[in-house]
């Protein structure tokens, strides 16, 4: 009866057989390799180097999002989004490139990149094709109301454009949202609740909601238009603010958290791409609310509200109760990031680092703003200031 070949002599098998350039005894190694040890993470990156040296770059793919997300995978991952451009697939770039902006927004010139897929895969299927297709979903009555100019955002949650709304007379954002949240009478009411709720928020730094619509089957939300990009491609161009700017954004974002939680509102979804910035630099808070639509929907997958946890609490995370310290933390990791350029966990298990792994030293910063970021930072919601009020009072006094 004949034994399995010990782990050494499958791996020196394997290694000679990817060094032979003989992709497919290779994988057949590697994957017994795997059936053996199935956290051998030499044996994950082989076989996804194997189908990406054979031209088989979707299993490639999967291959490679198992694994934490080293300098080494990010190229990797570089080098496959070009190769399906290259075969004529720009979308599947434009989702490989996410897959590394959601763990490091300032590799290489991905964000850059991205943007101008974007730019492409509009053009190459036609922008006006898009707004008649979505505008004929909407009522007759939104239809003369609103016209679409140009598509601003979109993800799971539905598409946002900059609009002209006729009776406003001024340019508005309008988040249409997708189907799928239009399906469910209860999480229809709900959404309804939670709107407006936050209309009731007045506020210099939070975006105002002009209107709701739920007509022809499709919902759409009418805000305030910000014309000034947002928090994340900020930071994505000069990479660490200056402490003066980071601590006066801080503080408009602490003051609208604080206007919000006092009305009992919490944001939940607190990160650099929901900080708008107008011309003038001054922030403003968005998508208040919407969070808990979704995950009650049972959607906690979307990119564009619940998103990766980079930016989540440790009892978020964990599926816990959420509270207003949830959002202190939440804030917390988006001072980390304007003081250093990147959140604190960026790589491997990010929801196993928030819940259990000190946050990284904050080299080169004031150990008074360390201080204070880290007390947001803090793993038991009790440990971090005891209200967003708290926290806007230390960072004014430190931009005193």
């Amino acid at each position: 009866m004949f034994r399995d070949p010990p782990l050494p002599m499958l791996y020196k098998t394997a290694n000679l057989y990817f060094e032979l350039e003989e992709y497919d005894k290779a994988i057949k190694a590697y994957q017994q390799i795997l059936n053996k040890d199935k956290e051998s993470r030499e044996a994950v990156l082989t076989i996804g180097k194997c189908f990406f040296k054979k031209g088989e770059l979707g299993l490639a793919y999967q291959y490679f999002l198992r694994l934490d997300m080293s300098d080494e995978v990010k190229e990797l991952l570089y080098q496959l989004g070009e190769q399906f451009y290259a075969s004529g697939d720009p979308q599947k770039t434009i989702e490989v490139f996410n897959q590394i902006l959601a763990a490091d927004i300032a590799f290489k010139d991905v964000y850059q990149q991205v943007n101008a897929l974007r730019a492409e895969v509009r053009k190459k299927f036609g922008m006006g094709r898009l707004r008649d297709d979505i505008m004929q979903q909407l009522s007759q009555r939104a239809q003369e109301r609103f016209e679409l100019m140009e598509e601003v955002g979109r993800g799971t949650m539905g598409v946002v454009f900059r609009a002209y709304d006729r009776e406003l007379d001024e340019v508005v954002a309008l988040k249409i949202l997708s189907e799928k949240f239009s399906e469910d009478e209860d999480a229809q009411s709900r959404f309804r609740l939670e709107v407006k709720s936050t209309r009731r928020l007045s506020h210099q730094n939070i975006v105002r909601i002009h209107d709701i619509g739920e007509e022809a089957g499709r919902k759409y939300i009418s805000m305030e238009y910000v014309d000034g990009g947002d928090l994340k491609k900020l930071i994505a161009s000069q990479k660490r603010l200056q402490p003066s700017e980071a601590i006066e954004y801080g503080i408009q974002i602490a003051s609208a958290l604080s206007a919000a939680h006092a009305l009992g509102i919490l944001h939940r979804d607190i990160k650099p791409a929901n900080i708008l910035l107008t011309a003038d630099k001054v922030c403003k808070l968005t998508d208040f609310g919407i969070a808990t639509f979704l995950e009650e929907a049972g959607d906690i997958s979307s990119d564009i509200i619940i998103g990766t946890p980079l930016y989540m609490s440790p009892e978020q995370n964990e599926g816990k109760q959420v509270s207003p310290a949830s959002d202190i933390y939440s804030l917390g990791v988006v001072l980390y990031e304007m003081f250093m350029g990147a959140p604190p966990f960026r790589t491997g298990n990010i929801a196993y680092h928030h819940i259990f792994t000190t946050p990284p030293p904050m080299r080169g910063t004031d150990p008074k703003i360390e201080q204070v970021i880290m007390k947001c930072l803090e793993k038991k919601p009790s440990a971090r200031y005891d209200s967003m009020e708290s926290l806007l009072s230390e960072l004014k006094t430190l931009a005193k």
